[in-house]
């Protein structure tokens, strides 16, 4: 499974041209696409209005949606925020941590245009796509 970030869907619902675009665009087998439930949750808190966001819940929703934030998940994403702040590197989004332990944790892969996931995958451990 292949975790799709938000600056990935943001940069998509912006109409920009990206490396992870085209990577997502050309990717031959969607099915491995998912969404974590906290991405989903912040773009549809940043949808414009009403319509907008149940323009974008409905293209997203094609996909899986992942829970992320179970105990186990929150426990492990702790460690990898201290872990990264230990190595001097504080996280600007800390939810980046959240879907970086789910994915570590079942052996998915985020691909991301994020400097908090890049952290996560030099320091941590996190697979990237």
């Amino acid at each position: 499974m292949i975790l799709v970030d938000a600056s990935v869907w943001i940069a998509n619902l912006r109409g920009e041209d990206t490396r992870e675009l085209r990577m997502l665009r050309e990717s031959p087998d969607l099915s491995e696409i998912g969404i974590a439930d906290l991405t989903l949750f912040r773009l549809l808190a940043g949808a414009a209005d009403d319509r907008d966001a149940d323009r974008i819940g409905r293209y997203l929703r094609q996909f899986p949606v992942l829970p992320v934030t179970g105990e186990r998940s929150v426990g492990r994403a702790a460690g990898l925020a201290r872990s990264l702040r230990g190595r001097g590197v504080a996280l600007q989004r800390p939810e980046a941590a959240l879907i970086a332990a789910h994915a570590i944790d079942r052996g998915h892969r985020v691909l991301h245009a994020d400097p908090d996931m890049a952290a996560l995958a030099v320091h941590c451990g996190l697979q990237t796509a």
